[in-house]
């Protein structure tokens, strides 16, 4: 029923009843519950102005609700036009004239009955009437401002042309209904509709002066109205200070020129006076507003620093309160201040900077710890100011019977900018910052350590400057006497100070040489034995560490250990390698802890403490037993780096020697290369290097594999010098075999080495390992582990399958011809690896993942090999067809590497282009993007060419002899059933409407040939071609394409694979007599593929096809 008749004309109280039901009715409405369309009548009654500006207050107030109710109804869009919302016509127009020109159902038809009120003002005159006496209306006021602070309705109002307007008016009538008393709701939704506004529109100078004049907490501002202001405030206080600034900044060029300008600045200073006073005669709740107003002061000055001008040096006054908290406040805000990057604080106030610097003597310590803080960025920011008074400032501060504040001075220092440091602070506060590193008590002493590390690894690639070099080039040495401290927490601390900062464990091999080399120079005596005693605690560590190891791998293997004496025992070992640290209890749940979690932990730290690994090596075992700790074991993690950093590998390892040797090897025209500063320092690293009982046979080899490399005309090598390089592959390390093969292989006498040293390798090739079967179990032989895992022995094996086949290699590019017999052999050890399988090894009890990677390396090296014309006869193509099962193997790492490699190589014609045929086996991969991969690769080989033609790689004729030699076709049904999968994956490529009908008969001229490599398989082939023929015929019905005659010139054969029977041979008539495809299998091919077969598909989709296939 509408709420107006045709005439206008209702009574108040008839009027009254209709908008009460109505309001009842939306009230029980429920959001995405209703009908909207069915609202829009009585939502354009409610504007009129016989309701909305009607004089009953009862009338008014439950139409205000009404339309607040259909607001939330139709949220987030709105029921009305801006308009209808706010906007008014300046220009009044005659109703008769206006009438006849509008649709009666127009949204805007309301509008015309309804000039001066809109429905915001409404609101917001409905407010006004709350905190007045309590009326029969006061509950429809209190739920019109509920359900607007629910609804955020108001936030339609900050777009709206006279928003300001209503904004400053509403905040007015909050202000002076909070000074009444009202219920919590009424005054949370105040609250909550004020902090919608700061939070979503630009509040204007009559607003924020308005907030700040009731933020100042006079004699005429009620607590209410205090505390609604500081609840907004902290509710969006990003906001509202970014709001403020605004203002602030408008007011920036009409400052003292305006009279409402000058009254809102010197309003700033009349605040401050006010909350400061309160502040001082009050408890808890004064510093929180004070708190509060220096947070808008340092706004302020940001903005305006003008505007303080009154308020600065009653903030100055506030530093010398009897008060902490106020003296805190004050020493904060000057400080913030004084870190602006304008240095107008310390110009136009230079009093203020003294009085603060005294807050750095100030008694209480949560002062002086924040002064040092605040202190060293006012320094960062106005170094050429500040740098006198700032460095004895810090000179007193490390002095500081606190041994928090020292701690706070040291991490201040290390954390300044690098180039204020260089140029400003004095070598007066650094020598005292390095006095700290043996303070008594151990959190000044550590964040020493810290700050004296990050200056000298930041300013290290600087020190070429004599000026820099005689600045900081003293710290090292100060920082290596510090293992003569007898806390063994520093030296904890200490260990990770040298890694992380002095050597930093991400630097190569010659930058670490360099740097040791360099701190060397500057070592005193005492520096010196301190950084032999560093080498010496490392070597011990290790040992213990490799003993513990060694116990625990053979604890797991069942083996008895090597020694029965007590102390080698596995807890008698966790005891002494924990007594060596400060928190041993920690140190030894960590270390029970890698006991339980297995092999391969204990690998882990093996790898991470082993003098022959790389140093990228250590790291990544490093990573790998942390990655352990912290998935497993996080509180442990700290115990793990601190066992870890004991060890010196990652400073000092015998990679650096070449690089040392280099440096004292003489020059041209020079008997010294280097300094003699620097040649003392190397000599002291080779002496600490014999300390370390390294082997120099390995940095001998180095050295010789890198002269022959450079030099390889000028090695004489004689048989009994190969004999001893032969030796050391035999009984040396992989490390030492690769250095031993570099340096024959590029001896003058090439083809005499390499012959002597691959008839070693081929005849010792068989390695096994006595463990094995005790370590290995059908529960612990996965079928693939990433290299870096596997066992040493396995990557022996790998690395000698590479030796043979890069002989073969490297023979035919010098166009030598090898040895027959070492051919042949070399090439039935490679097949005989791609045929051993996972399943094979797991049955022979052998390492299966060690058998994938040696068969995928196998024919990897195969395909590679038979490109070399002198090897191609080598692979047959029984051979050729079974490499292609790889592409099928049951681990998923062989097969992906496999495919990967095909694709690869054919990509960059590196291989030969027949393997492309090999990928169609990937028809049944469960992997699907390794699937899609294949499928993207095939489809854009395939697009090359013409339309009506294929590329010879993947001619039918190839693809059908593939399949037919296929291990798994068994010439049943279901066979053929499966291998419809096959037909499928192929016809996704191959067919199109131009060369359906070609394939088809190409098909039809196979099934009359003979398989002439196979003849008793020919039955095979003829049935697949049975089989695809029918499954294109019916994509070619589905998609109306041609199947007539074709050129005889089309029917060749791609290879001689097949012979065609002569013309009236009974073998040919039988062939096409007979059908092998039953009559259930077509109908399941009909029935399965005539959905997926589309009469056309783009090429962008073809793929998604196929893999839904």
């Amino acid at each position: 029923m509408p709420l107006i008749g045709r005439r206008l004309m209702m009574d108040h109280d008839a009027l009254k009843q209709r908008l009460l039901a109505l309001h009842e009715e939306l009230k029980s409405f429920e959001q995405k519950h209703v009908q909207l369309p069915s609202l829009s009548t009585v939502s354009k009654d409610l504007l009129h102005q016989r309701i909305l500006k009607n004089n009953n207050n009862m009338v008014s107030a439950l139409a205000c609700c009404c339309i607040a109710d259909i607001l939330r109804l139709y949220a987030p869009e709105a029921p009305y036009n801006f308009k209808e919302l706010s906007v008014k016509y300046k220009k009044r127009m005659r109703l008769g004239r206006q009438l006849t020109d509008l649709d009666m159902n127009s949204r805007l038809f309301p509008f015309f009955f309804w000039y001066d009120q809109r429905i915001f003002f409404a609101f917001i005159a409905e407010l006004a009437k709350l905190g007045k006496d309590d009326t029969a209306e006061t509950q429809y006021h209190v739920y019109l401002l509920e359900n607007l602070a629910l609804v955020k309705s108001f936030i339609i109002m900050t777009s709206l042309e006279e928003a300001d307007v209503m904004v400053t008016q509403l905040f007015r009538h909050f202000f002076k209904t909070a000074s009444h008393p009202q219920l919590q709701n009424v005054y949370a939704s105040m609250v909550k509709i004020r902090t919608q506004l700061a939070e979503s529109m630009d509040l204007n100078q009559d607003v924020v002066g308005l907030l700040l004049k009731y933020l100042a907490n006079g004699d005429t501002v009620t607590v209410a109205q205090h505390a609604m202001v500081v609840e907004v405030y902290d509710a969006s206080v990003f906001i509202f200070r970014k709001r403020v600034n605004q203002v602030m900044h408008q007011l920036k060029n009409q400052a003292y020129k305006n009279k409402k300008a000058n009254q809102l600045l010197f309003s700033l200073s009349q605040c401050f006076a006010a909350i400061s006073y309160t502040a001082n005669t009050t408890g808890q709740q004064g510093l929180d507003d004070l708190k509060l107003w220096h947070q808008l002061i340092q706004s302020t000055y940001f903005v305006i620093p003008s505007a303080l001008l009154n308020v600065i040096p009653q903030i100055e006054e506030s530093l010398q309160s009897s008060k902490i908290g106020v003296r805190k406040l004050a020493m904060e805000t000057i400080g913030s201040m004084l870190g602006h990057r304008s240095p107008a604080l310390f110009n136009d106030y230079p009093g203020v900077w003294q009085t603060w610097l005294q807050r750095s003597k100030d008694n209480t310590l949560q002062i002086r710890a924040r002064w040092v803080e605040l202190g060293c960025l006012v320094y960062n920011r106005h170094p050429n100011i500040v740098a006198d008074d700032m460095n004895d400032c810090l000179l007193v501060c490390l002095r500081d019977t606190s041994e928090k504040i020292r701690a706070v001075t040291c991490d201040c220092v290390g954390n300044m900018d690098l180039n204020i440091i260089a140029k400003y602070v004095s070598k007066t506060v650094l020598e005292a910052l390095s006095v700290r590193c043996k303070d008594l008590k151990e959190a000044p002493q550590k964040a020493a350590l810290r700050a004296l590390g990050t200056i000298y690894t930041n300013i290290y690639h600087r020190m070429n400057d004599p000026d820099l070099k005689n600045k900081f080039d003293w710290i090292p040495s100060k920082l290596f006497e510090q293992y003569h401290t007898k806390s063994v927490a520093v030296k904890a601390e200490m260990d990770h100070t040298i890694q992380q900062y002095m050597v930093p464990y991400y630097m190569d091999d010659y930058e670490r040489a360099d740097r040791l080399a360099t701190m060397l120079m500057s070592f005193n005596e005492n520096a010196t034995a301190s950084f032999d005693y560093y080498i010496t605690r490392g070597i011990t560590h290790i040992e213990l560490l490799k003993t513990f190891t060694e116990n625990c791998l053979k604890e797991i293997a069942g083996l008895p250990l090597s020694s029965d004496n007590e102390q080698d025992q596995i807890p008698a070992l966790i005891q002494r390698i924990a007594e060596r640290f400060d928190r041993h209890d920690m140190v030894t749940e960590c270390l029970k802890q890698i006991r339980l979690m297995g092999e391969n932990a204990i690998c882990y730290l093996q790898q991470s403490i082993d003098e022959e690994n790389h140093h990228k090596d250590i790291l990544k075992a490093r990573g790998s037993l942390l990655a352990l700790f912290e998935e497993n074991a996080p509180n442990l993690y700290d115990a793990c780096n601190w066992i870890l950093n004991r060890s010196h590998l990652l400073v000092f390892n015998k990679a650096i020697l070449p690089h040392v040797y280099s440096w004292l090897a003489p020059t041209e025209g020079n008997l010294q290369g280097v300094s003699l500063e620097k040649s003392d320092a190397c000599q002291a690293l080779l002496k600490v290097g014999d300390q370390a009982k390294w082997e120099f046979r390995d940095t001998s080899l180095e050295i010789l594999a890198l002269t022959t490399e450079r030099l390889h005309t000028e090695l004489t090598v004689n048989c009994q010098f190969t004999d001893q390089m032969i030796a050391l592959v035999a009984d040396g390390s992989p490390s030492q075999a690769k250095l031993v093969i570099t340096v024959l292989c590029n001896s003058p006498n090439l083809e005499s080495t390499s012959t002597t040293l691959l008839e070693f390798l081929v005849l010792n090739m068989d390695l096994r390992d006595p463990n094995m079967d005790k370590t290995l179990n059908p529960d612990n032989n996965p079928e693939w582990e990433e290299y870096e895992e596997l066992a040493s022995i396995s990557k022996q094996k790998l690395a000698a399958v590479s030796v043979l086949t890069n002989y073969l290699k490297g023979m035919s590019i010098i166009k030598e011809s090898a040895t027959l017999d070492y051919v042949h052999y070399i090439m039935s050890v490679l097949w005989r690896l791609v045929e051993t399988t996972c399943d094979i090894a797991r049955a022979d009890g052998t390492n299966a993942a060690e058998t994938s990677h040696l068969r995928l390396l196998a024919a990897c090296s195969l395909v590679r090999l038979v490109k070399h014309p002198c090897y191609k006869y080598f692979v047959n193509l029984d051979q050729f067809e079974y490499i292609s099962l790889l592409l099928q193997d049951s681990c998923y790492f062989v097969r992906h590497k496999f495919g990967q490699f095909l694709m690869d190589g054919i990509k960059n014609s590196e291989i030969n282009y027949r393997y492309l045929i090999l990928l169609f086996l990937c028809a049944f991969e469960p992997e699907e993007a390794y699937k899609h991969e294949v499928a993207e690769f095939l489809l854009v080989y395939a697009n090359r060419h013409q339309p009506d033609s294929l590329p010879p790689e993947i001619a039918i004729d190839r693809f059908i002899h593939l399949l037919a030699h296929h291990p798994d076709f068994e010439m049943t049904n279901d066979d053929m059933e499966l291998f419809t999968n096959y037909g499928d994956f192929y016809i996704s490529f191959a067919v199109t409407k131009d060369n359906a009908h070609i394939l088809y008969h190409q098909l039809q001229h196979i099934k009359m040939s003979l398989d002439i490599y196979s003849p008793e398989d020919t039955q095979k082939s003829h049935m697949l071609c049975d089989l695809f023929s029918f499954m294109l015929n019916e994509k070619a019905k589905i998609n109306g394409w041609p199947m007539g005659p074709t050129e005889t010139s089309t029917l060749g054969f791609a290879s001689k694979l097949y012979d065609v029977f002569p013309d009236g041979a009974i073998q040919k008539r039988q062939a096409l007599e007979k059908s092998y495809v039953s009559e259930e299998l077509k109908t399941m091919i009909r029935n399965e593929r005539s959905q997926k077969w589309t009469a056309t598909v783009p090429q962008n989709a073809r793929i998604k096809q196929l893999l839904i296939n």
